[in-house]
């Protein structure tokens, strides 16, 4: 539909263009609802449906052992498919370039590879995450809505932010969360302008979400509290703690970049060689395979042994970091919040041994834990308090959340000014500008 038809429907229908506006965010919202409902739904399902139909001639430990190497085999044909080569920063970061281009466009052939992509990682049960996947998908639609009605090139930039709003309200409940996480991390800014439509299509996506699976998050968080105001100073050391985590996550992936482009293997190669490592780290634990979920629930239920939660945290960061440079499709985010959550239950574990008085439940510190992760790793700290706070509704823990983000956050800056996502950016000279621009 070009311009002039649009502004002839608009006279016809009497509509303002700021109405238009709302209408075409809470649509964003809608349908970014359904698009994150996909990967949320449809990949455990299909995951689930494979494993069902091939265990009755192959034993369930020896499917799950050789389901990443299918998942290398399906990345390589899929990447020899669509024969293209896609750079460092596809997810999160991307979004972040098409927003500070100014062009705020996703190509949709971009959004269906990146979509497939993630998708086949994901079911293969590779480390990866599935909101980074979600989060390009719905940006992604929000970008199809302004090719379609023409907008200018600020617009654009709005209707995408408002996908990503609706991503992450539609996956976490959380539809101030998602607001949060599109002005700090997507837009990098905070302008009244943008308000309204991020609202808009937070709330629409929120309302759709509940209305389709539910009033039902992510996680399953019981309540915590605090016994004793000495936890503080416990709160305030995971921050220390979550500060040298995001700087670690953060080396050990670029250094795996450097790694695999300096062994100069064929790609079919250095697919097989990331996914036989994941096979036997699944070896070790199965609750690796994935983006984690399932980890980080029973992390937050103090249901995970200390042993095993520090070898998560490990597994998680290495198998993550190795498989995305390697050339997989997936996300960041969750592995953030995952290696966040064991940081935080194993610590809060230790203190409960040493302190059994004054700490009580465990599983409070893996959900500080995790806005500690993506204060520091991400950058984000008031997506982190809000996203997380929304998740407990629970003022009591806003304390202990907002100590320790800060201090994470605070932390991390002194010693480098990049966030995981503009790190894998600020090698390519094209896209320096946006790696070194401040988020936050």
């Amino acid at each position: 539909m070009s311009s002039k038809h649009m502004k002839h429907v608009l006279t016809w229908l009497r509509l303002s263009h700021q109405s238009v506006a709302i209408l075409l965010a809470a649509m964003i919202g809608i349908f970014s609802a359904f698009g994150a409902g996909l990967i949320r739904i449809g990949v455990p399902w299909a995951r689930e449906n494979f494993i069902q139909s091939t265990s009755s001639f192959m034993k369930t430990e020896l499917i799950l052992f050789l389901f990443p190497l299918f998942g290398a085999l399906a990345t390589y044909i899929f990447r020899k498919m669509i024969d293209k080569e896609l750079r460092d920063g596809q997810g999160i970061a991307e979004v972040m370039v098409s927003v500070q281009e100014g062009r705020g466009r996703i190509p949709s052939k971009d959004l269906f590879i990146n979509t497939m992509g993630s998708m086949i990682s994901l079911i293969a049960g590779l480390p990866v995450g599935s909101v980074g996947p979600t989060i390009f998908l719905t940006a992604g639609l929000g970008s199809l809505f302004s090719t379609f009605t023409h907008v200018s090139p600020m617009k654009a930039r709005t209707y995408l932010s408002c996908g990503a709003a609706a991503g992450i309200s539609a996956l976490f409940n959380a539809p101030i969360g998602g607001m949060i996480f599109a002005l700090e991390m997507i837009l990098g800014e905070y302008r009244s302008g943008y308000f309204s439509l991020i609202i808009v299509s937070s709330f629409s996506a929120s309302l759709t979400s509940r209305w389709l699976f539910g009033n039902v998050p992510v996680f399953t968080v019981p309540p915590y509290t605090m016994y004793s105001m000495w936890e503080i100073l416990f709160y305030a050391l995971l921050g220390i703690l979550g500060a040298f985590l995001g700087l670690f996550h953060s080396h050990v992936f670029h250094n795996f970049q450097k790694y695999w482009r300096f062994t100069h293997l064929p790609q079919k190669l250095i697919l097989f060689v990331s996914a036989l490592f994941v096979s036997f780290f699944g070896l070790l634990t199965p609750l690796i395979y994935g983006g984690g979920f399932p980890a980080i629930e029973k992390a937050l239920m103090g249901q995970l042994s200390l042993t095993l939660m520090l070898s998560l945290l490990f597994l998680q960061l290495i198998g993550n970091s190795m498989v995305l440079s390697a050339g997989f499709f997936g996300g960041i985010f969750a592995p953030i919040l995952f290696t966040g959550a064991m940081l935080g239950g194993s610590f809060g574990m230790m203190m409960q041994l040493f302190f059994p008085t004054i700490v009580s439940q465990p599983g409070a510190y893996a959900l500080v834990g995790m806005g500690a992760a993506l204060a520091a790793t991400g950058r984000a700290p008031m997506t982190a308090i809000v996203l997380l706070f929304e998740m407990t509704n629970d003022y009591r823990m806003i304390l202990p959340l907002m100590i320790t983000t800060v201090i994470s956050f605070s932390l991390r800056d002194v010693f480098d000014e990049y966030s995981i996502f503009t790190m894998k950016l600020r090698h390519h000279s094209k896209y320096k500008w946006v790696a070194v621009r401040k988020y936050h």
